[in-house]
């Protein structure tokens, strides 16, 4: 009967039409289907992503973030160090300049010319340096009492004066050196240039101040000493000093180079004694 038709099962065709609608379907949601995007957002603070979607150059980028914080932060903790260091040095020092202001008393030379500037200052028989550079930092501070002061230069007659140093104050002393009338010198000489260094080192010929290194080894400058066999000491407290013996011939110029090792102020130079024969002088 026809009317029984509708009621049939579907025969192949049609089971086949819709299995194939079905697996289209499901073939097309298989291919519509895609992987997540790859996360690229940022990190909390001090991490690094481990997830494998990770950019390799976003992992790369914050790994230096990091190694540029840390450095920085090494930085200023070093910063943070030596700063309190130099402020400690800078505490300590100024509270000895407080302590030496009221215990030690200072004293100040004034040269009257050039001469006086470049000659040589003892305190209690102890070589200090040239009168022209003990200022400043180099200024003389003394324990309070009876000091002796000798200020010598080749050529002139020392100037020597007895102080009493009070504690807390600043004595200032002017010195005038007085030609030695009866110094002799050579009609013929021989030239020593030095290369000495520290360039403040005391010259002695003989046994006599001559000068410091500074006047004798520039362009033009050297010391006139008198033909023969001459001894040169060279020295400076807190250094070993240099001693030597040449053989100078008339008309001779000899170049003396050295540098002076550190040493121990016992090695100092010990208080001048006598006269030399010749007076020295500078070129």
């Amino acid at each position: 009967m026809r009317g029984s038709k509708t009621n049939q099962a579907p025969g192949w065709p049609l089971l086949f039409t819709q299995l194939s609608k079905h697996g289209r379907a499901a073939a097309g949601s298989k291919i519509l289907r895609r992987r997540p995007a790859r996360r690229t957002g940022s990190f909390p603070a001090g991490s690094v992503s481990t997830n494998p979607w990770t950019p390799l150059e976003a992992r790369r980028s914050r790994l230096r973030e990091l190694s540029f914080a840390h450095a920085r932060e090494d930085t200023m903790r070093q910063v943070r160090t030596s700063y309190v260091w130099w402020l400690t040095s800078v505490i300590i020092v100024l509270a000895q300049v407080a302590y030496a202001s009221d215990v030690l008393g200072e004293l100040q030379l004034v040269g009257v010319s050039r001469t006086e500037k470049l000659a040589g200052v003892w305190i209690d028989g102890q070589y200090l340096g040239y009168l022209n550079e003990l200022k400043g930092s180099k200024k003389l501070l003394l324990l309070p009492g009876e000091h002796q002061l000798v200020v010598r230069h080749g050529g002139y007659q020392e100037f020597a004066r007895k102080l009493i140093v009070e504690p807390g104050q600043k004595q200032t002393v002017h010195v005038q050196l007085m030609r030695d009338t009866e110094a002799r010198y050579p009609d013929v000489t021989a030239e020593i240039k030095m290369q000495v260094k520290p360039s403040r080192a005391a010259v002695f010929i003989d046994g006599i101040f001559a000068g410091h290194i500074d006047e004798f080894d520039g362009p033009g400058q050297a010391l006139l000493v008198a033909p023969g066999k001459r001894r040169i000491k060279i020295a400076l407290p807190g250094y070993q000093p240099f001693e030597s013996e040449v053989e100078l011939r008339p008309n001779q110029k000899f170049v003396l180079k050295t540098e002076l090792s550190k040493g121990s102020i016992l090695q100092a130079t010990p208080p001048i004694q006598g006269k030399s024969p010749f007076a020295v002088s500078q070129k």
